[in-house]
């Protein structure tokens, strides 16, 4: 027989009783003893209460009362995360911005991203231009969908200004990539000249006497020239502003209007595609981007010049 003994007493000695001991329980009352106290004594030490109001009955130990539990309130959302695209906070472990539907940090790549996503930034039915719904658009732009689907509906005939900065940085690049030969021909073609327009000037800077080891920097060497200015003449000198002046404007014009032009380009893409008898092959043609359109545009632009100045310098 084995019952909780805590705060129990031998009925002989008063010790108290622990788990370890060897204990002995009366078959009357039930009282509990030491074995050796027991057996020493031959009889229940409460023997003589026995049929008694004072006969010994075992208390229970008193029941802990239960611990409500309260309700936890919910924990507020973690936001430590903050939108790349427009600097709203975020939920951690959000895939997109709730606010613009943007990609959530790096873990998703802007290629890979739908402007249709959780933040609903355009609909779906939206026309962009000339009957060509944001999702057609999108079928044709493919890559960065998330930025350039919202800037078709900014950009209109009426208000064509926006800014690209890879139209500004690269245009000739740029427009390959996206596609539009016609228009990286262009600036390529206008790249060339605004380096073949250096030529005379560098000719110029070639005739003269060579800057000495006592020049270290950039500023020492421009007055190393200017002494020679007279030397250079004036036309390679302008030759050499124009270019200069050429090359900004052509960036600008293209850092300005090329979501504009990119946007009609679409536009017409994405009505071939819907017109064309075969539509997969069309939307190979027209849709996505060119790496290597945009490969052969730099190489052009880059190998071109040098090529000339090996016969012109």
């Amino acid at each position: 027989m084995s019952l909780d003994l805590r705060n129990q007493k031998c009925a002989i000695c008063s010790a108290y009783l622990f788990d370890e001991d060897d204990v002995v329980y009366c078959p009357v009352c039930g009282a509990p003893h030491h074995r050796d106290c027991y057996n020493h004594l031959g009889r229940c030490g409460m023997e003589e209460y026995h049929g008694t109001d004072m006969q010994y009955r075992r208390e229970e130990p008193a029941e802990e009362p239960k611990r409500e539990t309260q309700p936890q309130p919910e924990a507020a959302p973690n936001l430590t995360e903050v939108c790349i695209r427009c600097g709203s906070k975020m939920e951690k472990g959000s895939r997109y911005c709730n606010n613009c539907g943007a990609p959530a940090g790096m873990n998703v790549p802007p290629f890979a991203f739908s402007p249709f996503e959780q933040g609903e930034v355009v609909k779906e039915t939206a026309v962009i231009d000339d009957g060509v719904t944001a999702k057609e658009a999108a079928q044709v732009v493919k890559s960065n969908t998330f930025r350039y689907i919202p800037k078709f509906l900014k950009v209109t005939a009426q208000n064509k200004k926006s800014w690209n900065w890879a139209a500004f940085l690269l245009p000739h690049g740029w427009f390959a990539y996206r596609k539009m030969y016609k228009e990286s021909i262009i600036t390529s073609l206008l790249s060339i000249i605004t380096v073949v327009l250096n030529f005379p000037l560098s000719l110029a800077l070639l005739s003269l006497p060579t800057a000495d080891q006592s020049i270290r920097n950039s500023i020492q060497l421009a007055e190393h020239y200017a002494q020679y200015a007279n030397e250079i003449g004036f036309l390679p000198l302008f030759l050499s502003f124009v270019g200069m002046v050429m090359g900004l404007v052509v960036r600008i014009v293209c850092g300005m209007y090329g979501d504009y032009i990119y946007k009609q380009r679409v536009v017409l893409s994405a009505s071939l595609i819907k017109q064309a008898e075969d539509t997969e092959a069309a939307e190979k043609k027209y849709s996505g981007v060119s790496f290597v359109g945009f490969m052969l545009a730099v190489f052009a632009v880059e190998f071109i010049p040098t090529l000339l100045s090996t016969f012109l310098i």
